[in-house]
């Protein structure tokens, strides 16, 4: 990959390498972040995502390799790159029993915040996040989006410059996905964060600045995701017809174009948006009503690894 250490990156990971026993987990990873950046890590689970963010967390050991998180150097400033930093982990990190202002205020006191600041800041994070009907209510008896809104307050609540969200919205139905990534955009908005992503649900990374896909360790494609649509997305084009359309089926055929015929209209499909474009150039005196269906970040992902997102 084309990614190398530069200062103008707040986060720079240069060939890290980890591995737990045999099983070599990061294989010389190496990826940038920009400054104000929302960066997409995609692959399924056990790919090696919580892992990096683990070893940038101060969890787990690099067995090699270089990490710079804004000018500092991950196993070396610990104290300093944890006053930088936010990390929504993958589970929770609360205390069950305690109730969500006790665990907020715990959490703010690890940053060495003074008693005025630490006010300041659990009053802010809290209107910030709207939750005051929840601050009594003991952390364990929350919802599972109640507790992730939680989460993410707890990993701003001392106003880092980047925020890791690992997995943000694993195992929450479809409903409390929303309303995390809601709270989530409008935190990134607000603040201005860069932000470090990982997530094995591939329609998460669509507003990403930038994407990379790592599989058994390794990065396999990276780019925007127009980038990787136009090169791994197949799309399709939906060609209305009055019944059969030998013309249009000759045409699909000499250019060895898949297709398939459903009543008034022919469905014919493109390995990415780019050959399909240029196929309605060409064709124009042809094809006049048509519609085009672009590819999803799951095909850019199945056809980048050759695996579904589904094979968890």
């Amino acid at each position: 990959m084309n990614n190398t250490l530069n200062n103008n990156f707040i986060v720079s990971v240069k060939n890290v390498n980890k591995s737990f026993g045999k099983n070599h987990v990061l294989k010389d990873l190496s990826i940038n972040l920009k400054e104000g950046q929302l960066f997409s890590f995609l692959g399924l689970n056990g790919a090696g995502k919580s892992t990096l963010v683990n070893i940038i967390a101060g969890l787990l050991k690099k067995d090699s390799g270089e990490i710079d998180i804004d000018g500092l150097k991950v196993g070396k400033d610990t104290e300093a790159i944890k006053q930088k930093i936010g990390i929504l982990f993958q589970y929770p990190v609360m205390d069950p029993l305690l109730s969500v202002a006790d665990n907020l205020m715990i959490r703010a006191s690890l940053y060495h915040l003074k008693k005025d600041d630490l006010k300041k800041a659990f009053n802010k994070i809290v209107a910030d996040f709207q939750l005051e009907k929840l601050l009594k209510r003991p952390y364990g008896k929350l919802s599972g989006g109640q507790q992730r809104r939680v989460n993410i307050a707890r990993s701003l609540i001392h106003t880092p410059k980047i925020l890791f969200l690992d997995e943000p919205t694993t195992g929450l139905d479809p409903v409390s996905r929303k309303l995390v990534w809601d709270v989530i955009e409008q935190t990134i908005r607000e603040k201005h964060l860069t932000v470090f992503l990982t997530t094995h649900y591939m329609e998460e990374a669509n507003n990403s600045d930038y994407v990379v896909i790592i599989d058994e360790g390794k990065i396999v494609s990276e780019g925007t995701p127009s980038e990787l649509k136009v090169k791994y997305a197949r799309a399709s084009l939906i060609v209305y017809t009055q019944g059969k359309n030998e013309k249009l089926e000759k045409l699909f055929e000499k250019e060895n174009i898949e297709y398939k015929v459903n009543v008034d209209k022919y469905i014919a499909i493109f390995k990415s948006i780019e050959p399909l474009h240029k196929f309605l150039v060409k064709h124009d005196d042809i094809i006049k009503e048509y519609e085009v269906l672009k590819g999803t970040m799951d095909d850019v992902f199945m056809n980048a690894t050759g695996k579904k997102a589904s094979d968890l």
